[in-house]
């Protein structure tokens, strides 16, 4: 099964090849390896005034795919793309001629494809195949007790995915039946879509820049200032200057990057593909010097100056603000932006963004947000020459992490309520297995094909809907 990941970065192309006796009725599909992955930048959402553009840019995928699927299986070889956060934030029209453009794109390829099979995924669902991918490699599907399994912390570069079985029924709007391979399980899942790494960063920056404009308008100052709690001192050697105007836009803030992708090959980048593993940092000019970037300032022609004032606290001040925290909770319990939140349950996995910041921060694979708090505490009090030279990033990805803790701990503790001394799993894997929605979706695509076509993996019924392993009550 093929899956391609139409992230907000890069589209991700995802090979799982699975035992080749099929699958049996309600028995758990048996991933037998991940044969390769691929990623290419940029994403499809960035494809908004040029979408015939986007079917284009998955080319160097399918090449990929083909050379790791033998000959003989092409055409019995299933292809899916799923499109997540990046793509739910695009007008609806841009998005059906992008997918358009992918479908027919697919269609030139040697896999089996329907159209049907190219779609946006829903943010509850890219929770739910998550959890499903985590708790499979964990062995803890088939015949587990729900309170044993993992509950599944994901932070996107556009939406932040929370999914876990609780130990009381959530109200049904909140709750999703799963049934796989005989076992019965309760979940719960939220995607927040907007509290993404980059998104938040991003809407962090927005609320800078309005603060300054404010003073600005008041006549306070010519050329607005504000301090940045976020950014360690000395950045730029002084105040870092970003004209602003109408037509400026927020630039990306994904740390994936920063640390390594978790053992995938990337292009799209001077000199092309590369392999980095965990916790590897990318060489570079760390820059003192480089520009801030600024957000859209409709009507407006100003200069904004940041000053570079890092503080931990100030900073998780300032994020959880963002993440609404203090603000109205409709429910009876609520986690970041008032949404509905149960209680918490269970040993949870703290994957992608999470564990890129947890790298970077050099803490060990089991950590507290009391660990995160105070290695956060030091990057953001650091000096910026002096943290530059330590770490030697470039300057674009060191100027996130500072924020990355702070949202860490204020996402998790302030607006979810996991304790500070309480130990979450940062990992992308469990037990030796990459843990990807993908791996979850693949699980889900052979279970439902197998429900439909008698074990046929590929069947043509895993279409426009949902689908997890088993079928919903």
């Amino acid at each position: 099964v093929i899956i391609v990941d139409g992230g907000s970065s890069g589209s991700r192309v995802h090979v799982f090849s699975l035992l080749p006796r099929g699958v049996a009725r309600g028995a758990l599909p048996v991933v037998r390896a991940e044969e390769g992955v691929l990623k290419v930048k940029p994403g499809l959402s960035s494809f908004e005034g040029d979408p015939a553009g986007a079917g284009a840019s998955l080319a160097p995928l399918f090449a990929f795919a083909q050379q790791c699927v033998p000959p003989d299986d092409l055409a019995r070889t299933p292809i899916v793309l799923l499109a997540t956060a990046g793509l739910r934030t695009v007008e609806r029209g841009a998005t059906a001629a992008i997918l358009a453009s992918c479908r027919a794109a697919l269609r030139t390829t040697p896999f089996r494809f329907e159209d049907a099979w190219a779609r946006v995924l829903d943010g509850a669902d890219e929770g739910l195949y998550g959890w499903i991918a985590a708790n499979y490699a964990a062995g803890r599907l088939a015949g587990a007790d729900p309170a044993a399994t993992l509950g599944v912390l994901e932070l996107g570069g556009a939406s932040m995915q929370v999914t876990f079985a609780p130990t009381l029924i959530p109200p049904k709007q909140f709750r999703n039946e799963l049934r796989v391979a005989g076992s019965r399980f309760t979940v719960y899942t939220h995607s927040a879509l907007g509290l993404g790494q980059e998104a938040a960063h991003a809407a962090h920056d927005t609320a800078l820049r309005a603060s300054a404009a404010a003073h600005a308008a008041a006549g306070e100052d010519a050329r607005a200032r504000v301090p940045d709690p976020c950014t360690p001192r000395g950045y730029g050697e002084g105040p870092v200057l970003a004209t602003l105007d109408a037509n400026e836009s927020v630039g990306s803030k994904s740390l994936s990057g920063a640390v390594g992708g978790g053992g995938s090959r990337e292009r799209g980048s001077p000199g092309g593909g590369s392999r980095a593993g965990p916790g590897a940092e990318a060489a570079g000019s760390v820059g003192a010097g480089a520009a801030g970037v600024g957000p859209v300032m409709h009507g407006m022609d100003m200069d904004v100056v940041t000053e570079p004032a890092g503080n931990f606290t100030a900073c998780r001040a300032a994020v959880g603000t963002l993440l609404g925290i203090g603000g109205d909770c409709p429910h009876q319990r609520c986690g970041v932006a008032g949404s509905y939140l149960p209680q918490l349950r269970g040993t949870f996995l703290a994957t992608e963004n999470f564990f890129y910041t947890a790298q970077f921060l050099r803490l060990p694979e089991r950590a507290t947000l009391a660990d995160v708090a105070r290695a956060g505490g030091k990057v953001c009090g650091a000096d910026w020459v002096e943290l530059a030279a330590a770490r030697r990033l470039p300057a674009e990805e060191l100027l996130k992490f500072c924020f990355s803790a702070a949202f860490i701990v204020a996402a998790l503790h302030d607006a979810m309520g996991i304790g500070m001394d309480e130990e979450l799993v940062f990992s992308n894997s469990v037990g030796g297995t990459a843990v990807d929605w993908a791996l979850g979706a693949t699980i889900a695509f052979a279970a439902q094909s197998a429900e439909e076509d008698g074990g046929n993996v590929g069947g043509s019924g895993w279409g426009a809907e949902p689908v997890a392993p088993g079928e919903p009550n």
